[in-house]
């Protein structure tokens, strides 16, 4: 019978070796830094995996009554704060969709964002 359950360390190599077997040059092999990772077991033997990654996706909502200065000082305060938990929790990049051309250039000028489109990516050095 087919059972789903958390994956434990001593899965890992099994986990590798169907990598290996399986997907080796056409996908590369997932971190396994902040996932959740399910195997499928068939009388105990694992026949597969499956991962779901948490990413940082920035989100930030202004009161649109505020004046341009109270706009961008609120717009600094929250986005620096997003990059120090991002690097709190360990993460790669920031990840952002972005609907105004403008704002997406000052994430660009300002905090070096990389347009990848469909979103813009802040790489934080990890």
């Amino acid at each position: 019978t087919l059972d789903l359950r958390r994956v434990k360390y001593s899965d890992f190599d099994k986990i590798n070796e169907i990598w290996e077997r399986c997907h080796k040059g056409t996908y590369g092999i997932p971190a396994r830094k902040f996932m959740v990772t399910e195997a499928v077991t068939e009388n105990g033997k694992i026949t597969g995996y499956g991962l779901v990654r948490f990413f940082a996706e920035a989100m930030l909502y202004l009161d649109d009554s505020l004046s341009s200065y109270d706009k961008a000082s609120s717009f600094k305060l929250l986005m620096d704060q997003a990059i120090i938990d991002s690097k709190t929790f360990d993460l790669d990049q920031i990840n952002v969709c972005v609907k105004d051309e403008e704002f997406a250039k000052i994430l660009k000028r300002k905090y070096n964002f990389a347009d990848r489109d469909p979103v813009l990516v802040l790489d934080l050095g990890r």
